[in-house]
């Protein structure tokens, strides 16, 4: 019984522990995603609501080997408000007899390749669209919102550290609302992707709403202009 009665409270203890520490990390992510929050007040208005904010690097639900799609090395899904987030690593291999961007995803042996290969071998196979092979963090979404699950659509790409010279990213994913007065279900997905070059940096966000349509933004290291322009979005 003393045992039982020791379990329960430590059981209790460290569940309140948890508990506060995930509190904690939730009021710490806005300080940690200031920079992109800002970028969002400037371009769209200050009275927007941003909210669910998701580290896409961070944990999320690890799909099992039957779960990947063709090409995928890896993939996880986050729920990030009324949107369900797909991220996965995915190889792509051209090919004369596709004709969507002229590329088709790895084969099984492939994967197995890049898995188990020497790094430099992967490199010079799977080092970008000049060598024939290249490696992407491809981001798909779906809105879950109002019971209604819709299928995925592909939102963006970057490419990995295996197939680009100069990093890319994506860093930031949340929702946005017009106004606090606009319902949870009605707000839109915003992803942020970060390219770093050679003498300047440049980031690309995309927005992605209930009914499929996704708007693309660009914010360009070698202009003023796209620094503090407006973006259309709601209106």
């Amino acid at each position: 019984m003393h045992k039982a009665w020791l379990a329960l409270v430590f059981g209790g203890v460290a569940a309140a522990v948890g508990l506060a520490a995930k509190t904690i990390a939730d009021k710490k992510k806005p300080q940690r995603f200031e920079a992109e929050m800002r970028t969002l007040y400037n371009h769209l208005h200050k009275k927007i609501i941003i909210d669910n904010i998701t580290d896409p690097n961070g944990f999320g639900k690890v799909l099992e080997e039957n779960e990947l799609w063709d090409g995928e090395l890896d993939a996880i899904v986050y729920t990030v408000g009324c949107y369900s987030v797909r991220i996965a690593n995915r190889a792509y291999r051209k090919t004369e007899y596709v004709e969507k961007h002229g590329y088709r995803p790895a084969t099984r042996e492939e994967l197995i390749e890049i898995r188990n290969g020497d790094p430099a071998k992967i490199r010079l196979l799977w080092g970008g669209y000049l060598f024939g092979g290249v490696i992407v963090r491809d981001v798909f979404a779906a809105y879950i919102g109002e019971g209604k699950p819709n299928d995925y659509r592909y939102i963006c790409h970057v490419r990995c550290p295996q197939s680009c010279i100069f990093p890319e990213s994506i860093t930031f994913i949340a929702t946005v609302k017009n106004s606090r007065f606009e319902p949870d279900a009605c707000a839109d997905l915003f992803v942020r992707c970060f390219y770093m070059g050679s003498s300047c940096t440049s980031e690309e966000w995309y927005a992605f709403s209930k009914d499929g349509c996704i708007k693309r933004y660009r914010i360009d290291g070698y202009s003023v202009d796209s620094d503090n322009a407006k973006w259309d979005w709601k209106g």
